[in-house]
């Protein structure tokens, strides 16, 4: 966590020690035209912060601690905080909190302000700083939240009290040194542990467990489903059971049932659906109202996952085995494998742009400069106003058939389209890329919703651009995407984008090889940051097309480089 300075243990007490020091001088105030302000905490650029709509916003930092013990929840101590008195700048008050969603619903400009929640807002010198979250289990590794507060506001006042110096004494969590006998877990695990902890480096970890996968399919795609099954027995190493949908049931809670049972038995790493909406059915999110094929593997009931899921839809089975299966067997020529191309709005989920609230552009234009800092040599950032016109959407289509190993895109989705360019189901279908498949996070609206429930469906729409994305063209083999990370509800602004931070954290300080590994560490950084209902949102509308591991063959892995993380 940017902004913390880590002390050794301390042997008294057992704890972890973090030494918080904060220049109050650095606390960012952006003032809005409507005289309200935004605070920012220096080197997080999406200061994820505390408060209900329409109440103040108040800023804070977050980490994610693996324990000890799965069994003993850690406990923390505050000592020697020291607070500064910091005035707003005359006649402003500050900015309220706002949960703004990317397509069909009011954003942070329309939000109205709950001065009660004002008037309630005063300095409180028995709060304390720092906070942990409620536990949860990330399949072999328990962990919680670290939230520090460092910002309280008195609206009276028209002042903050900023914490500037503390010890936070976390008992309970994994320590560098700690007399423990190794843990055995699957590689791909492995990975994800060591991308989602503070502390992962503390954690002694054999990674050398069997990893085994459990496939259920469609029955008409009983071929489809032994090619994939000996592709990754093969080529992949892990044993896999192939399970006929008529053996499982017809619904969702039919197939819930099974699949906690199978991983009670064999604590398999991967389930793989193959099939359609109509005879592999998913389940709808508390949250996200949608489709949510993570919903299978919340074994524990806290939304972080006990194994990695993944879909192929029914149409054009064939076609996307086939592409997994090139793509993991050859590597394709440079200018694919080391290009990557990002789509963005010019549109932020605040008032107006601030460090903490950016453009979708700035921060795509951050992810362009952390591939390029890492391996990439080209990322093309195409943002409106020009995405959004027929030279944007030409120049994606000759991106796509080009072949780019990497693309991502944050802006507005319908489902079928993505609002920047207008790509579409029609588009995906006429693609010509042979074979250089992208990977694509998609930070939009619907264009995941494979069970066609939310409203673009419900207009006459047949699919979902992430199922055309992984079908392409049915005249041309291997074309389309090779894997899509995409949500089925209406995306919320920030948490996804925080999602497309992580992952590509993980990618580029060579934390992950696999696909599996690589989104769902961007789910973990994304939960630490939104560890709530926001969060849970998120990670329930999120779906991952493709085989979750899959090997990132194609993309450029041989440098390794260290990114922070925005």
């Amino acid at each position: 966590m940017k902004g913390f300075v880590f002390a050794s243990a301390l042997a008294a007490s057992n704890a972890l020690t973090v030494d918080w020091q904060f220049d109050h001088e650095r606390l960012g105030m952006h003032v809005h035209g409507d005289g309200t302000v935004a605070l920012t905490l220096p080197t997080v650029s999406t200061s994820p912060w505390k408060g209900e709509d329409g109440a103040p916003a108040l800023p804070v930092k977050r980490a994610s601690y693996a324990l000890a013990s799965p069994s003993v929840p850690a406990t923390l101590r505050v000592t020697n905080a020291v607070y500064e008195a910091v005035a707003l700048p005359s006649g402003t008050m500050l900015a309220a909190a706002q949960h703004s969603f990317r397509c069909g619903q009011a954003n942070a400009s329309h939000v109205p302000l709950k001065m009660g929640a004002y008037a309630a807002s005063v300095f409180n010198a028995s709060a304390t700083p720092a906070v942990l979250s409620a536990p949860s289990v990330l399949r072999d590794i328990a962990y919680q939240v670290l939230t520090v507060s460092p910002v309280q506001y008195d609206h009276a006042q028209r002042k903050l009290r900023v914490l500037t110096a503390a010890t936070i004494e976390i008992t309970g969590v994994a320590e560098v040194g700690m007399n423990s006998l190794p843990l055995r877990v699957v590689p791909a695990f492995a990975e994800l542990y060591a991308s989602s902890f503070e502390n992962s480096a503390a954690l002694n970890l054999d990674p050398t467990a069997k990893m085994t996968a459990l496939l259920i399919h469609d029955d008409a795609l009983s071929d489809e489903a032994a090619t994939l099954k000996a592709h990754k027995e093969n080529v992949q190493g892990v044993p896999t059971t192939l399970v006929p949908a008529s053996q499982v049931g017809t619904t969702s809670r039919a197939f819930e049932k099974y699949i906690a049972s199978q991983y009670g038995e064999t604590k398999m790493a991967h389930l793989m659906l193959l099939g359609s909406i109509e005879a592999i059915p998913s389940p709808i999110g508390k949250y996200s109202k949608a489709s949510c094929d993570n919903c299978y593997a919340f074994i524990t009931k806290d939304y972080a996952i006990d194994f990695f899921v993944s879909r192929l839809t029914g149409d054009a089975a064939a076609a996307q085995i086939e592409k997994i299966q090139r793509y993991e067997s050859k590597v394709g020529a440079p200018a694919y494998v080391d290009g990557a191309w990002g789509i963005a709005s010019d549109q932020t989920d605040a008032p107006v742009p601030t460090p903490a609230h950016p453009k979708d552009c700035t921060r795509v234009n951050k992810y362009k400069d952390t591939l390029l800092s890492w391996n990439y040599a080209t990322d093309t950032v195409e943002c409106d106003p020009y995405a959004t016109t027929k030279s944007g959407l030409q120049d994606l289509i000759d991106a796509f058939n080009t072949g780019k190993s990497f693309v991502n895109y944050l802006g507005h989705g319908a489902g079928h389209y993505w609002v920047m360019t207008g790509f579409s189901v029609d588009d995906a279908h006429q693609l010509e890329n042979e074979y250089t498949n992208p990977i694509i996070l998609d930070g939009s609206c619907n264009c995941g919703d494979f069970g066609h429930t939310t409203s673009p469906f419900k207009k006459g729409v047949k699919k979902c651009l992430a199922e055309a994305m992984m079908e392409g063209n049915s005249k041309v083999p291997g074309s389309g995407a090779v894997a899509m990370f995409s949500s089925a509800p209406t995306a919320q602004w920030v948490p996804p984008a925080d999602m497309e931070t992580g992952a590509l954290a993980a990618l580029t300080s060579g934390q992950v090889t696999k696909v599996g590994p690589l989104v769902y560490a961007g789910i973990q950084y994304m939960l630490t940051q939104w560890p709530d209902t926001d969060g849970y949102y998120t990670i329930e509308g999120y779906n991952l097309f493709g085989d979750s591991l899959m090997a990132l063959n194609n993309l450029p892995l041989n440098a390794t480089s260290v990114v922070e993380q925005m």
